[in-house]
């Protein structure tokens, strides 16, 4: 049986390896695209069900909600911190931005708390329980509480004349107001504030004021920002 040659045409008999014409190979392989093994064949000898499969193996797609390694009844407190951090200083600047209107204040610390559960939850895609939420708002209210602390530091160690000043106005406004026993006290605690001890010790008290102020408020706002935008809204 012939056949043409599959360069110059010429007919070639059949079982001939080379086209007496132009030499061109006459016996190929033609392989069809797309059989080839996804993966390399294992050694000889390994029995046929560990061989790996020809066709390549893609994972199925990760529903919302359940990343794998990620356990959705524990914060996973590494992908917590970027997220607190920028939620708890944002929430610090403004609340010391509007400290001067107390309810703005507290809304702020508690927007801070929520914020830091809305950034989680897109971080990690993993509901988040009010309880877990509140723990949240506590994370990021501790960066809140060190921005307090660096500005009621400073204020004490650069400004006391300042902060004596006003509470001498402070005084002679509420004066009127203020039975004699509550002004005698008032007054002693400006003059403890020319020793460094009293200094200390009124520095000690607001910090601690506020720090219990900022937990409160912001584990607050993380249980209400769990409550209402951390759940897996997926499963019905």
């Amino acid at each position: 049986m012939e056949h043409p040659c599959h360069q110059c045409h010429s007919i070639v008999e059949e079982g001939t390896p080379f086209c007496p014409k132009c030499g061109a190979p006459q016996i190929r392989v033609a392989e069809a695209e797309g059989n080839e093994p996804a993966t390399a064949p294992m050694p000889p000898g390994t029995p046929g069900d560990l061989q790996p499969p020809a066709q390549p193996l893609y994972g199925g797609q990760t529903p919302w909600g359940q990343v794998p390694g990620l356990d959705p009844n524990r914060i996973q407190w590494r992908a917590a911190l970027p997220g607190a951090a920028v939620a708890g200083l944002l929430g610090g600047g403004v609340s010391l931005f509007v400290g001067r209107f107390l309810p703005l204040l507290l809304l702020a610390l508690m927007l801070a708390g929520a914020l830091a559960v809305r950034m989680y939850r897109a971080r990690t895609r993993s509901a988040v329980r009010p309880l877990m939420g509140a723990k949240l708002g506590v994370f990021a209210g501790l960066f809140s509480f060190l921005l307090y602390s660096i500005v009621v530091v400073g204020m004490f160690t650069m400004s006391r004349p300042m902060i004596q000043e006003n509470m001498r106005e402070a005084m002679k406004v509420s004066s009127r107001n203020v039975d004699p026993q509550s002004l005698q006290t008032m007054q002693a605690l400006v003059d403890k504030m020319n020793t460094p001890e009293g200094l200390m010790a009124i520095c000690v008290l607001i910090l601690l004021s506020l720090f219990v102020i900022t937990m409160m408020f912001t584990a607050l706002g993380g249980a209400l920002g769990a409550a209402m935008f951390g759940k897996d809204h997926t499963t019905a």
